[in-house]
């Protein structure tokens, strides 16, 4: 044989030996069979067909094949070794025997879940932990109910975050408004229980109900759901109520802090409007202030006229006499002759001076006063309308 290329054939000749089963009986009368060996030129060698050089290159085998392979299987019932394959929250092993699959739970996209509540009673619907312990953990949640004429379906954003914070924005609701309730528990890392409080229709205490419930994790840690009644009644330790919201309709609902644009269809008041029809703040006086005012008046005021008598008061020397206006004129003497009974009658009469209101005389030395007594008449204006300027404070 030839370092490099050559055969070697094996012949087996049944004339004279034929195999024998384990009865004896001859099963095989083939006069011969060959097998040949060959190596090329290049070191490869074959056995009928099939060549070898470290690996099997072509051919095929019928039967048995004990040892390691290196290649591709065409087919295999199961891998020799399972492996893990990690989807959301959960991990699964895969050996090729049987399909494997993930529900939308395992994959953590969303919870799924039926919960009870009862009546009148603050009811656990689930727990959800944080995603950091200081960024917290924030979720979408939908809960829905159907008690009668009872419907609800609300869908809410939560927020829960360190220092024992949290916020609940209702984005749609249901239009019931009788402790129709949810509120958020939260403690100082994030971590955050929500509950529902259903008292529509006065519901008793003892009346259960399901509420379908739906949470899509945007940064969470481990979600966990209550399917059978937990109550609420007691906040846990190291919790507190961070937010209590009542649904009263169908719009959002939340507590805004910050700058608004628009119009609101109504308001309590406008906190710190910027401007009003154009004008600022400082344009605008506050509800109690003052105004300093000029008078210009343009015309003429008439003098005002007394109408009445004047009493003048006489001073002089060590007495005080008064002068007062004369009441009548009196009357000049008369002489009047009359005749009865042939007598002549003479009358005469002194007649009357003047009368006065008590008069008397007064010294060489006084002074008068007068006091008015009567009326003054108001002073007339007449000219144009007067001018009046004003400012308001600084």
């Amino acid at each position: 044989m030839a370092s490099y290329g050559g055969f070697i054939d094996f012949h087996f000749h049944n004339s004279d030996k034929k195999p024998l089963n384990a009865s004896g009986t001859v099963v095989d009368k083939t006069p011969d069979y060959t097998s040949r060996i060959i190596e090329d030129a290049a070191g490869q060698l074959s056995i009928n067909g099939v060549k070898f050089k470290n690996n099997i290159v072509t051919g095929s085998f019928t039967g048995t094949l004990t040892g390691a392979l290196v290649g591709n299987a065409t087919t295999a019932t199961t891998l020799q070794n399972s492996r893990s394959f990690t989807i959301g929250n959960t991990s699964k092993n895969f050996d090729g025997s049987a399909n494997v699959s993930w529900t939308s739970n395992e994959i953590g996209y969303n919870h799924v879940w039926s919960a009870k509540v009862k009546g009148q009673t603050w009811s656990r619907l689930c727990h959800v932990a944080y995603g950091t312990s200081v960024e917290g953990a924030s979720y979408l949640l939908n809960i829905a109910a159907t008690r009668g004429n009872v419907v609800y379906h609300d869908t809410f954003l939560i927020k829960a975050h360190h220092s024992s914070n949290g916020k609940i924005i209702k984005i749609s609701g249901s239009n019931y408004s009788q402790n129709h309730q949810v509120r958020l528990l939260v403690d100082s890392s994030g971590n955050s229980y929500f509950e529902l409080y259903d008292n529509c229709n006065g519901i008793a205490t003892t009346t259960e109900q399901t509420v379908h419930c739906n949470l899509i994790p945007i940064f969470t840690g481990a979600v966990t759901t209550y399917t059978s009644f937990t109550s609420g009644a007691s906040i846990p330790s190291g919790y507190s109520e961070k937010q209590v919201m009542t649904i009263t309709n169908n719009d959002i609902q939340a507590n805004v802090t910050g700058n608004l644009t628009g119009n609101a269809s109504t308001a309590s008041y406008a906190n710190n409007a910027d401007t009003v029809d154009g004008k600022h703040a400082s344009d605008f006086s506050t509800s109690t202030h003052t105004h300093s005012v000029t008078h210009t008046p343009a015309g003429t005021v008439s003098a005002p006229t007394f109408t009445g008598e004047a009493v003048m008061t006489s001073t002089g020397g060590n007495s005080k006499k008064t002068m007062y206006s004369i009441t009548s004129v009196g009357s000049a003497p008369s002489l009047t002759a009359s005749v009865s009974n042939k007598c002549l009658t003479l009358t005469f009469s002194a007649g009357s001076v003047p009368t006065r209101e008590s008069a008397s005389v007064a010294l060489s030395d006084h002074t008068h006063s007068v006091t008015a007594k009567g009326s003054i008449s108001q002073p007339t204006f007449t000219g144009t309308s007067a001018t009046l300027t004003t400012s308001a404070p600084a």
